[in-house]
C-alpha cells in the first residue's frame, strides 16, 4: 500500500497523465493544499535547471512557451536522480518532435549545441598534451603519433545555423534572423577553457573533418593524406593552443 501511495503521489506532483491524488480518507484537505505547493516547487526548480542547462534555446522563444514546452517535457521525462545538473538530456529531442515546436525547427541544433557545452562545463579535468608544437613533431611522429580529446572538449555538426545563433546571443548581439542562413550547415569545437568557461569555435567543414580524425586517433600522416596538410596543421594548431587532446596508448583503439 506505501508503494502503490508513493507511487501515485509522484505521478501527482509531475502531473503525469491519469495521475490524481487518493481519497480524502487518506489525504486530508489541508495536505493537499501542501502537496499543491510541493507540487508546484518541483516544478519551479526542474524548470529552472532546464533555463540554466538552456539559456540560449529559451532566449530564441518567447519566455512563456518556454516555460510551456518545460513543463511538458518535465511530465514525460521525469528526472531520475537529485542532481538537478544531469537532467535534461532529452531535451532537445523532445523539442524536435513535439508539435508545438515544428516551426522553429532551429532549436533542436541550438538546444543539442548547449547540452554539449553543459557536458564539457562538467566534464572531469583531465591531462591534456603540453609541450608539443607543430614545429617538433618529426616523420616518426607523424607515422605513429594518435590522440584523443579530453573529456571537456568535443565536435558537434549541426543541419542549421546553431553557431550562429548561439554564439551571436552570447555576444549579446539578439537574434537577427535576416542575417542568419537557419538552413546552413555548420559544425563547432566546444571545449572549456583553463578559467572554466565554456567556449564555441566554428570551424570549416574541412578543418572539422581533420579534427574528427585527430579524436578518433588517425595518425597525422592519414590525416595529412586525406585532408591536406593545412588543414590538418589548423586543426592541430587549435588543438595544442587550447590543449584539447592527449596521447593515445598503444593499446588503445
Amino acid at each position: 500500500m506505501l508503494h502503490n501511495l508513493q507511487q501515485t503521489l509522484q505521478q501527482h506532483f509531475l502531473k503525469q497523465e491519469g495521475a490524481s491524488l487518493p481519497s480524502h480518507d487518506i489525504v486530508s484537505g489541508q495536505m493537499v493544499e501542501r502537496l499543491a505547493i510541493y507540487q508546484n516547487n518541483i516544478f519551479v526548480s526542474l524548470k529552472k535547471a532546464l533555463h540554466t542547462t538552456y539559456p540560449i534555446t529559451a532566449e530564441l522563444v518567447d519566455l512563456a512557451y518556454f516555460r510551456y514546452i518545460a513543463e511538458e517535457y518535465i511530465k514525460a521525462y521525469p528526472p531520475t536522480s537529485g542532481c538537478l545538473f544531469e537532467y535534461g538530456e532529452k531535451f532537445p529531442e523532445f523539442l524536435q518532435n513535439h508539435p508545438s515546436a515544428q516551426n522553429y525547427t532551429f532549436l533542436y541544433d541550438v538546444a543539442k549545441l548547449e547540452w554539449a557545452v553543459h557536458q564539457c562545463e562538467h566534464a572531469e579535468n583531465d591531462m591534456s598534451l603540453t609541450g608539443l608544437s607543430l614545429v617538433h613533431i618529426t616523420e616518426d611522429d607523424m607515422e605513429n603519433l594518435r590522440f584523443k580529446a579530453v573529456d571537456r572538449a568535443c565536435l558537434m555538426a549541426f543541419n542549421g545555423a546553431a553557431v550562429s545563433l548561439y554564439n551571436n546571443i552570447q555576444s549579446q548581439c539578439g537574434f537577427d534572423v535576416e542575417n542568419i542562413d537557419l538552413a546552413h550547415n555548420e559544425y563547432a569545437l566546444i571545449w572549456r577553457d583553463e578559467s572554466y568557461d565554456c567556449q564555441v569555435q566554428g570551424l570549416s567543414k574541412a578543418v572539422y573533418g581533420a579534427m574528427q580524425a585527430l579524436f578518433d586517433g588517425k595518425t597525422l600522416r592519414d590525416i595529412a593524406e586525406e585532408d591536406g596538410g593545412d588543414t590538418l596543421e589548423q586543426a592541430l594548431t587549435l588543438a595544442l593552443q587550447h590543449q584539447l587532446i592527449v596521447r593515445r596508448d598503444d593499446h588503445e583503439q
